[in-house]
């Protein structure tokens, strides 16, 4: 049975997604589409699509998932991403020393998630319920549904943001009637885009203009080292960042696997339960080997059965 115990509200749409955390075979079917999808030809489609499919199946409300444009699927992605695995992320990176040797010295960037989710929430408001108003015509803008990543994350095509201007509004409102253009498919929402004036469409690709500029000149990182890892719709950027923040030590992870399984925890049981609840079992086992350890400790095998106990589970045998 899962349990849906963390909750996040989407700036946006306004919504709160309740979700519950990956569990450890997602964690490794996650390491290993890492491995096998690069992000060129159509594979960001590809990945994409895969990773969606596990990040969405984490959550309770899924009537919930249609509302959400692709900043707060990435927002959403993120905070998934903090409460399974932590909030800060290490990376290393080979910096040139200044001499004739053409030496390279490792250093480690530290990037704070919560510092990230707040800044590309900071560069996105902009277009928050931005309005387009033309006499009894009113537009309202939004960020694209995620549901039309597929279009920009086709890098065989040139996208543009002038082709691309209709899947930046929301809803178009004549007179009484409100026409959620989010329902329709791309061909339907391009030929109602087509037949606005030429001052609405361009007051339209002003307005996206100047909130996709506000977007991509921030540093959503806030290191400067990753000052030139700017966000942008028109290329894989965001996706990287996410498979970046959903990258794992797959050998790691199944050394993990063997360290449990010698205390005669099987593997399906592991695929069950959650990798904070794998840590936790380690560091029991941890413990269990210190030479500090109290002689009256329970064994190995009855402190992991207390710990399922905990969860609520039994250890299979």
């Amino acid at each position: 049975m899962s349990y849906y115990l963390h909750n996040v509200e989407m700036p946006f749409c306004g919504k709160n997604i309740c979700f519950r955390e990956i569990k450890n075979e997602e964690q490794i079917a996650i390491s290993k589409a890492n491995l096998a999808m690069p992000l060129d030809n159509n594979e960001p489609i590809l990945y994409n699509s895969f990773l969606k499919k596990i990040i969405f199946q984490c959550v309770e409300n899924q009537e919930v998932l249609k509302e959400l444009n692709i900043i707060e699927y990435i927002l959403y992605a993120t905070k998934l991403r903090m409460v399974c695995f932590g909030s800060n992320l290490e990376l290393e990176q080979n910096l040139e020393e200044s001499n004739d040797k053409q030496e390279f010295k490792k250093i480690k960037i530290n990037i704070d998630l919560q510092n990230f989710i707040k800044n590309l929430y900071e560069a996105s408001k902009h277009i928050n319920s931005t309005i387009v108003n033309f006499k009894d015509v009113e537009i309202i803008l939004d960020w694209p549904n995620h549901k039309d990543q597929d279009y920009f994350l086709n890098i065989k095509k040139t996208n543009s943001i002038v082709s691309s201007l209709f899947y930046f509004i929301k809803t178009v409102k004549i007179k009484d009637k409100i026409i959620n253009m989010w329902g329709f498919t791309d061909k339907e929402r391009e030929d109602i885009f087509d037949s606005f004036s030429v001052s609405i469409r361009t007051k339209i690709q002003n307005e996206i203009s100047k909130a996709l500029q506000i977007l991509s000149s921030q540093n959503l990182f806030g290191v400067k080292q990753l000052n030139d890892y700017r966000f942008s719709f028109y290329n894989t950027i965001y996706l990287d960042i996410l498979r970046l923040f959903y990258s794992f030590n797959l050998k790691e992870i199944y050394r993990e696997y063997y360290a449990l399984a010698s205390k005669q925890i099987s593997p399906a049981y592991i695929n069950d339960i959650t990798a904070i609840e794998r840590k936790l079992y380690l560091s029991i086992m941890q413990e269990e080997k210190s030479p500090h350890n109290d002689k009256n400790t329970p064994s190995g095998e009855s402190s992991l059965e207390d710990l399922a106990r905990e969860f609520g589970d039994q250890l299979p045998n």
